[in-house]
């Protein structure tokens, strides 16, 4: 068990850490989440229980987790209507990995108009740690009905998959997850990593990039970076005197129905983005860096030459146009692909420094947008 259990709670500013692995950040922030305390003066419980949650604040600080939840379970004594309390008493009880505590105290969570997807992650999670596989992706499809836009939800779903090596089941759930919360960079980074890995590479190129654009100057985009640039050289074949091989998809035949043209079917994306890029490497000798500059560049123009934009709209495309209109694409492919090639990269950058760091301050004032 190695995936990421990170909470991604943006009311209490935390940052996603996007790691598969068995850890779930608190999500309580009482500094934050309570300073609205002073529409409760009249209530007395209610500030004594505002105070015992910082002070369990402080405690969880100091890994003191059992201390927390007493303090926590006088809290709530004081003030049941807040759902914070509860959810941090399971919370530390999953961080001691008593899990059946949590998830006795978080299931009637579930039914309260105030729960949080936060909820629905420390108790699927709690069910997946006692191998109740199952229940724990029960628990996520409900967290996922009543929060479709809650992205590390899809996340821990797929998780699960892939830690029973079903990647297509995983792959279902990280799409979901593209779609439903664009802007969360988790799920593709994963479903970049297992498209990469199997025979349709070919999507595993545009979500590793989407990722990268999303979570830059991680450890995460180092490595994304690297796979992305091993992909292109596994894809790509290269033999004096023949055409370029081209080879990211396993699909090489579609079955079209009887009595439907071929002229008004939309055949696989692959089917449209190989043969514009063995198209971009006609002149190239290698697949390095530099080579792989031109023929992205080739490529896009091509793309949308052939009006391939038309009929297999794609937003990386759109802002790759972007960048290419504001003089900066091959800067960017440098700085895509620049851990496959880091030597290379070293090289071209000292040559470039200047367009680089303009590039920089170009790129940070204008991120893409997902929506």
């Amino acid at each position: 068990m190695y995936f990421l259990k990170s909470v991604f709670y943006s009311l209490l500013n935390l940052v996603y850490l996007g790691m598969f692995k068995k850890t779930i950040i608190t999500a309580v922030a009482f500094s934050m989440a309570m300073s609205f305390t002073s529409f409760c003066n009249a209530q007395s419980d209610a500030d004594k229980a505002v105070v015992l949650g910082k002070q369990a604040t402080a405690l969880e600080n100091k890994q003191d987790f059992t201390g927390a939840i007493k303090l926590l379970e006088q809290a709530n004594k004081l003030d049941p209507q807040r759902l914070i309390y509860l959810y941090e008493a399971g919370y530390n009880y999953y961080s001691i990995k008593n899990y059946p505590q949590a998830i006795a105290i978080l299931t009637p969570l579930m039914s309260r108009r105030d729960v949080t997807p936060n909820v629905f992650r420390v108790l699927g999670n709690s069910y997946d740690l006692i191998s109740d596989t199952p229940k724990a992706l029960e628990t996520f499809d409900a967290g996922i009905a009543l929060f479709p836009a809650a992205g590390d939800l899809y996340l821990d779903a797929g998780g699960i998959h892939v830690d029973h090596d079903a990647d297509s089941k995983a792959l279902g759930y990280f799409e979901a997850g593209i779609k439903n919360a664009p802007a969360f960079p988790s799920n593709y980074y994963w479903a970049a990593k297992l498209y990469c890995n199997s025979d349709e590479r070919v999507n595993g190129l545009v979500y590793g990039e989407l990722f990268m654009n999303l979570e830059r100057n991680s450890e995460r985009s180092t490595e994304m970076s690297k796979l992305l640039f091993d992909t292109y050289k596994q894809g790509i074949t290269l033999m004096p005197g023949s055409q370029p091989v081209v080879d990211f998809s396993g699909q090489t035949a579609v079955s079209i129905a009887k009595g439907t043209s071929v002229v008004h079917t939309k055949l696989p994306f692959s089917f449209a983005y190989e043969p514009v890029m063995r198209i971009a490497f006609e002149s190239e000798t290698a697949v390095d860096l530099n080579s792989l500059d031109r023929a992205r560049t080739k490529f896009l123009l091509n793309y949308h030459k052939l009006k391939m934009d038309a009929k297999y709209p794609n937003v990386l495309f759109n802002y790759q146009e972007k960048i290419l209109k504001a003089g900066y694409l091959s800067v960017y492919n440098h700085w895509l692909l620049m851990h496959g090639e880091e030597a290379r990269f070293n090289e071209w950058e000292q040559e470039h420094r200047d367009e680089w760091n303009a590039f920089l301050k170009w790129y940070n004032a204008n991120p893409i947008k997902l929506a």
